[in-house]
């Protein structure tokens, strides 16, 4: 089994986080340790060569260096301060990465310089391929805060040189402890704002075990070998959790989703400084009845009409995901998990009759309130528009008849597609 680990990050941040958590955790065992032909394993860094320079007195990478074999990609990115454009870069370099172990027809891995994977986490992926399975999935969620890295630090985990050695169950307890908001925004039960997310969650017992439904995935093995076609057009405008799998994997039965922390387990963390959402409790959040609601139809109106899911993520979100730090008795888990089944039930159906009548009698009167409130608080620019119409100005009815028809889909509450008109077009 010709295993290649591959990965892409670029400055002084993450490089750190790649030596300090990522590669640190890669030499616990299970992991770097476990790989069985060493001699045929690569570990691919795709970075500037100003990085790779950086890497090479550092204890813990001449650690490594003794369990593989790294190779050095080279990726000169251009210093840029835009989400969107960094997230196209770092798909160019993971497309470079992509080309190469399919050249190999490598059992490619892909980690992350922001990550801490579990002990046993390679074995484990290696075990899974000696199965069947020719690409794993794990949940792509933004799991802990910067509380995650001050903890193992100040637990003297970070040693150079030395490898940080967690269980899945220690590492999920230690998520819980330093939630990211995110993923906290991501609870069911919660009051905090919600719409957007690709994933929901149910307490199971807290601080331990949590039940998960996902609606967003990463490939965390790609067995290369297996494909004779290799198109990666996703990373000209997506990124690798898009619809790489699918384009390549479409007809495959052999994809495996990891459905219990226990079978293996990483996470990810992203300092609240650098991404954060508001956990500011939405008012009509507080009334329980209403808030599930509310959650269901939102919950429906960005996965199944605004957010693109190909068929693999629609088919895994009805599907359940343990996340297990604790010892819930199995009755909790399925429990907890039959609730959760009739609520993703309802958001695929986009609610059930009692979810139609608390909208009809309670949400619809309450978006026609806000709705002319918001005409008032603009009568003045609504009334510079009239005049405009008034006078012949066909871009501005243009965009009066866009906003009307915008109003109407966002008081039924549904997804509104049309761009507002710019200019008038061609005859």
């Amino acid at each position: 089994m010709r295993i290649y680990l591959a990965i892409t990050f670029w400055g002084q941040e993450y490089r750190r986080y790649f030596l300090d958590f990522s590669l640190a955790s890669l030499l616990a065992p299970g992991n770097l340790p476990a790989i069985a032909d060493k001699s045929a394993a690569r570990f691919l860094i795709a970075t500037p060569d100003s990085d790779w320079a950086e890497l090479q007195a550092e204890p813990t990478f001449i650690a490594a260096k003794k369990l593989i074999s790294f190779e050095h990609v080279p990726f000169n990115n251009k210093s840029v301060s835009d989400a969107h454009k960094k997230m196209l870069i770092m798909s160019e370099a993971h497309r470079r990465l992509a080309r190469r172990m399919f050249e190999d027809r490598a059992h490619g891995i892909f980690v992350y310089p922001d990550m801490i994977a579990a002990t046993g986490f390679i074995g484990k992926l290696e075990a899974l391929w000696q199965k069947g399975a020719v690409v794993v999935m794990f949940m792509n969620v933004r799991f802990t805060n910067e509380g995650l890295i001050n903890e193992v630090r100040g637990r003297g985990l970070v040693r150079p040189g030395e490898p940080i050695a967690l269980s899945s169950n220690e590492l999920v307890r230690l998520t819980l402890r330093h939630m990211h908001s995110e993923m906290k925004r991501s609870g069911f039960e919660s009051s905090y704002e919600d719409y957007g997310c690709s994933s929901y969650f149910w307490v199971v017992a807290p601080g331990e075990d949590l039940l998960f439904h996902c609606g967003s995935w990463i490939p965390s093995l790609i067995d290369y070998g297996s494909i004779d076609k290799h198109d990666d057009s996703t990373f000209e405008s997506w990124t690798l959790d898009g619809d790489y799998v699918a384009k390549n994997f479409a007809k495959c039965r052999n994809i495996h989703f990891v459905r219990d922390t226990t079978e293996l387990f990483m996470i990810s963390f992203t300092p609240e400084s650098t991404v954060h959402y508001s956990l500011a409790p939405r008012f009509l959040y507080r009334v329980p009845f209403l808030r599930t609601t509310l959650k269901v139809l939102r919950a429906h109106l960005f996965l199944y009409e605004q957010a693109t899911m190909d068929g693999l993520t629609k088919d895994q979100f009805r599907l359940p995901v343990r996340f297990r730090g604790g010892n819930s008795p199995e009755s909790q888990w399925r429990r907890v998990e039959d609730h959760a089944a009739r609520i993703i039930g309802r958001i695929e159906r986009r609610g059930n009759l009692s979810d139609n009548i608390v909208e009809i009698f309670c949400i619809l009167p309450i978006r026609t309130a806000l709705l002319f409130h918001s005409l008032y608080v603009n009568r003045t620019a609504i009334a510079r528009r009239l005049n405009q119409v008034v006078h012949g100005d066909r871009v501005a009815w243009r965009r009066v008849t866009w906003r009307f028809r915008q109003t109407i889909y966002r008081l039924l509450g549904r997804h509104f597609r049309e761009r507002q008109p710019t200019k008038l077009p061609p005859d």
